[in-house]
C-alpha cells in the first residue's frame, strides 16, 4: 500500500501551474510542433543553446532529449515574456 508521501497532490501540482500575477502557465501546444530553434529569434536561440547544453552536460540528458526540453522550456519563457513565436521565424536558417 502506498504510503502519504507516495500519493500524487492534484492541488499542488495545480498550484504550480499558477503563476503569482494569477494566470496560467500554459504547456507548449501542438501548434508549436512546427517551432525549431532556428525559428527563434536570436536572443532566444541563445537561451536555447545555453539550457540545451546545461541539460545535456550537467543534467547527463541525451543531446535530443536536451534540445527538445530546452526549446519547450524556451517556447514558455517566450510565452511568458509575451514574444510572438512567429517574431524570429526564418532568422537562423
Amino acid at each position: 500500500m502506498a504510503s502519504s508521501a507516495d500519493r500524487f497532490d492534484a492541488a499542488a501540482f495545480l498550484q504550480g501551474l499558477v503563476k503569482a500575477d494569477g494566470s496560467i502557465d500554459q504547456p507548449p501546444s501542438q501548434l508549436d510542433a512546427d517551432i525549431g530553434p532556428a525559428d527563434l529569434p536570436p536572443d532566444w536561440y541563445d537561451h536555447w543553446a545555453e539550457r540545451s547544453a546545461i541539460r545535456e552536460f550537467d543534467g547527463h540528458q541525451a543531446r535530443e532529449v536536451a534540445e527538445f526540453e530546452a526549446l519547450q522550456d524556451t517556447i514558455r519563457g517566450m510565452r511568458r515574456a509575451g514574444v510572438s513565436l512567429d517574431r524570429g521565424r526564418g532568422s537562423r536558417r
